[in-house]
Order: structure tokens, then sequence, then C-alpha cells
């Protein structure tokens, strides 16, 4: 199992995908809160139209990413070279 977000691109992905396959050992990424109760029961009301047409989606972030992630320091998910080394120990 991988975290999100799986590469940073669709040739990352294909490259992991491929591994997977050659190594003969399924692929999961962890997208977990889509099958969350709160999230299952949004995605009902929008399947049923609860709330009517979604014409417009607004996303805010409630916290700003931090300068170390950004710059890759401390987080592999925003450092392809770690991201990589990742898929290529698999």
């Amino acid at each position: 199992m991988v975290e999100k977000p799986m590469a940073l691109n669709t040739d990352e992905c294909d490259q992991m995908i491929e591994a997977f396959e050659k190594a003969g050992v399924p692929l999961f990424i962890a997208y977990y809160r889509r099958s969350l109760p709160r999230f299952k029961v949004v995605q009902d009301w929008i399947l049923e139209g609860k709330i009517g047409d979604i014409r417009h989606i607004h996303w805010t972030y409630h916290r700003a990413p931090n300068p170390n992630d950004i710059e890759g320091k401390t987080n592999w998910r925003v450092d392809p070279a770690r991201q990589v080394a990742a898929i290529l120990l698999i």
C-alpha cells in the first residue's frame, strides 16, 4: 500500500503499476476517506439530488503547507528523488 499522492505524475504511476505487476503483488493506494461514514452520507446526498446539482466547488485549505515540505526537506511526498527511490525499492 502506498500513501497519497500515489506519484507526482501519470508516468510515475505507470512505473509503479508496472513494478507491482512484475512483482505479482497488488497495489493499493490509501484512499480510505471516501469510505468513511460522513463522506458516504454526502455521496448519497449528491447521488440522490438532495443538495441540488453541483455546479461549483470551492476548496479552502485550513493550514498552509510547511516550507520544509515544499522544499522537500522533510516530506518524501514532495521530493521527486525520494519518491523514485521508494518506487525502485519495490
